[in-house]
């Protein structure tokens, strides 16, 4: 049913020739080549670099969180867990298949929904926060976008229409390649990525054990951005993608990610996982954990899984509340004065409202760029707060550096403000 052991990847394997996944492939390697993995450096086996100095990249990398956050150790933590997740916690994790990844086409009729809703709704992707020494991309310079699919209000999308039928039909093909039963785990939407953009390589947090990748669209300019895997034989493999294709892959063992940067305006995927449907005691390993796991390992497992477990339930208790109260936050994005109205006849609250990101609808409508319904928010009749900080603390005029027409809106009523003060 599973492969116990692990394999112990190697550092260097040069092999000229090998296969035609993709270019990088014209030399076979291993971890620690590309970008550094089990380490922080990068290898220097007899000082080989066959893909050239890919220390210096993965530097200025790092440095650019250091720079965005001013706040080197948070950045060096979270390498320093990536590190640990991919040399240490990864041989304590059951592989199911014989190389952890597959590629093969997505159902047409999964796919073209999933195309059509992309399409129709591309204009409603929202950048993505992120928190302070995150480095699991170079969002400081190429930012990620998202597209909520189970947004009932664009059109196409919604977890009945879009998601359950998505869903019902991956989860076939994971349960058949992983030869066991499996369950939902998680679905983020669809992740657009733009020009120059690198992701760190890394195992994922469980429990996302089964999981798939669907390339939904490139820009026309968008050349061949591959995958890179470290196949359970402890070989790189750098997988290309077009539209409609899809990645089966192990999430927990296999060391994926995009250590070559995007050259293309924009680079759409959806990212869907499951975990095993197999009962246990929350106080019992998981069986995709090995039973020679160390305490210690086990602690830190076990603790994940309890965090994960904790936010899910608190997170579905408060599903519908949430959809009813940041719907404010979605009609400010869309550019829906009209529906912000309606929602302050019935309670004014609404439009004050936090999400779990620290933004308000304020936030949305300046970063939608909306003039009309920033003089609404924060005029009499609303009242909203114009200096309200993001958890992540950014304040509306952050928001509109690169808007002057906003940014110098957002001044009046500050100079209003202080006007106002003084009498």
């Amino acid at each position: 049913m599973y492969l116990q052991l692990h394999v112990i990847l190697p550092s260097l394997l040069i092999q000229i020739g090998f296969g035609n996944t993709h270019k990088n492939n014209a030399v076979r390697y291993g971890v620690d080549i590309s970008w550094p993995v089990h380490a922080l450096n990068i290898s220097t086996v007899d000082n080989m670099q066959p893909l050239g100095d890919r220390q210096s990249f993965y530097d200025t990398f790092f440095h650019g969180c250091v720079e965005t956050w001013s706040n080197y150790e948070e950045c060096y933590e979270c390498e320093e867990g990536r590190v640990y997740n991919n040399l240490i916690r990864m041989k304590y994790m059951k592989n199911f298949t014989t190389l952890g990844f597959e590629k093969m086409k997505t159902p047409e009729h999964v796919f073209k929904p999933l195309a059509e809703f992309y399409e129709k709704n591309k204009d409603k992707q929202r950048k993505e926060d992120k928190e302070s020494g995150d480095t699991t991309n170079n969002y400081w310079e190429s930012p990620s976008y998202l597209l909520d699919t189970a947004r009932v209000d664009l059109t196409g999308g919604g977890d009945e229409l879009l998601q359950q039928p998505l869903l019902k039909e991956v989860g076939q093909l994971l349960t058949k390649w992983f030869n066991i039963p499996l369950k939902y785990s998680m679905m983020y939407g669809i992740r657009i990525y733009t020009d120059g953009s690198i992701l760190n390589p890394h195992v994922d947090d469980l429990p996302r054990i089964a999981s798939a990748i669907i390339n939904i669209a490139q820009s026309d300019d968008c050349e061949d951005w591959p995958l890179e895997v470290i196949g359970h034989d402890g070989f790189a493999y750098n997988i290309s993608m077009k539209p409609g294709d899809m990645v089966l892959y192990e999430a927990h063992s296999l060391i994926h990610g995009r250590p070559f940067p995007l050259s293309g305006s924009s680079y759409a995927n959806l990212f869907v996982h499951f975990e095993p449907d197999i009962i246990y005691n929350k106080s019992e390993l998981p069986m995709y954990i090995t039973d020679d796991v160390p305490e210690d390992a086990k602690i830190e497992i076990m603790k994940e899984l309890n965090d994960f477990n904790s936010a899910d339930s608190e997170d579905n208790s408060k599903d519908s509340e949430d959809e009813e109260d940041l719907q404010a936050h979605i009609f400010a994005a869309d550019n829906n004065l009209t529906a912000l109205k309606s929602i302050a006849q019935t309670d004014k609250s609404k439009l004050l409202n936090k999400d779990r990101n620290g933004w308000t609808p304020l936030h949305e409508a300046v970063r939608a760029g909306d003039i009309d319904i920033i003089n609404y928010l924060l005029g009499e009749e609303v009242g909203s707060d114009l200096y309200a900080v993001t958890y992540n603390e950014l304040n509306v005029f952050d928001l509109a550096e690169e808007n002057n027409e906003i940014y110098e809106l957002l001044k009046s009523f500050e100079n209003k403000n202080e006007n106002n003060e003084e009498f």
